[in-house]
């Protein structure tokens, strides 16, 4: 039929892997990724609880790809299944204003503006005009910037004074700390985006954007040269991020006709490896199915052996060379 073709087109050129469990392989085997595609992405998903995917926020092939799998995967389940958008573009504290739009109460004017929406809202407007006449939930996930930016100058602990109202923004306080392999992994980046040739690094960063010439977030006021909190407000993302899924998963179960399933678009550094966002999760929901996948470039997976690859997530998604969607310095 004619939507079958329009899925056709929409999806063609999409290159994707998935892991191969441990339990599938053989003794002998050395493969860890199979061939994939985004119909197998979906059809997985029926056996989550939640489904992370990581972009780099810059890709426009990442942006195509989120818009194809929320659609497909609101095809494939949405008669059996609650299916709820989250996204890392919007703060807690807008959610009312996310809703009101949701609703067609207010014009994509005011919500824009109100909800303080990425200079890049162009890149996840399909998402959210889909979810919209499709009336799907969209959840404002992250947490608002000016509590990331006092974390960023003054530490986790300044979150503790915040008057009690404020609290309802974030996560439960005190945030668990980050993993050592978050850690170590999150200090490697730092390093190698602030040698002097990271700017032509096909390196990803920590939040999700590939062209940053050094790890600094003007938005929030705070680089990694100049605090040493940057690893706590990145945690605060993760954690924000995790507990509003958290959250929304246990509200709708509770006496819903459909369990839900969580489709949450975040920077990929915030949900690969298994680190981060599914930390947290881990935390908050304990037995939370959760599948990963990631959109990563051709640059990044060149470096990369096999079995680094399999550890990414378990759908990768490839990206080929493109012009970034928007131009922006903001690594985190």
């Amino acid at each position: 039929g004619a939507t079958d073709s329009t899925n056709e087109d929409k999806t063609k050129g999409f290159n994707m892997v998935r892991r191969v469990e441990a339990e599938a392989q053989s003794p002998h085997a050395h493969t860890r990724v199979r061939p994939s595609s985004i119909t197998e992405l979906a059809e997985a998903s029926a056996g989550c609880d939640v489904v992370l995917i990581g972009e780099v926020h810059d890709d426009a092939e990442a942006h195509r790809l989120e818009f194809e799998l929320l659609k497909q995967i609101h095809e494939l389940h949405g008669e059996k299944r609650q299916i709820i958008l989250s996204l890392e573009m919007f703060e807690t504290d807008v959610q009312v204003v996310l809703d009101e739009y949701m609703q067609d109460l207010i014009r994509e004017a005011d919500f824009v503006s109100d909800a303080r929406a990425w200079m890049n809202y162009a890149d996840y407007r399909g998402m959210v005009e889909y979810a919209k006449s499709a009336g799907l939930p969209v959840i404002a996930a992250n947490a608002p910037r000016r509590y990331v930016g006092l974390v960023g100058k003054r530490g986790s602990e300044a979150l503790e004074q915040l008057p009690s109202a404020s609290h309802s923004y974030l996560p439960p306080i005190p945030i668990a700390p980050p993993s050592e392999a978050y850690r170590d992994k999150f200090n490697h980046m730092m390093r190698m985006l602030n040698e002097p040739s990271s700017a032509d690094s096909s390196a990803p960063s920590a939040g999700g954007t590939s062209s940053a010439p050094a790890a600094e977030c003007p938005y929030i006021g705070f680089s990694a040269s100049k605090t040493r909190f940057m690893l706590e407000a990145q945690t605060l993302w993760d954690a924000s991020m995790a507990h509003s899924i958290s959250r929304v998963t246990s509200a709708t179960s509770a006496g819903a006709a459909k369990k839900p399933l969580v489709v949450h678009v975040c920077g990929k550094f915030h949900c690969e490896n298994d680190l981060g966002i599914p930390e947290h999760l881990a935390r908050y929901s304990p037995g939370l199915k959760v599948l990963v996948a990631v959109c990563a470039g051709e640059g990044e997976l060149s470096l990369m052996h096999e079995a680094q690859v399999s550890t990414m997530a378990n759908f990768v998604a490839i990206s080929k060379p493109a012009p970034p969607s928007f131009k922006v310095t903001h690594p985190v």
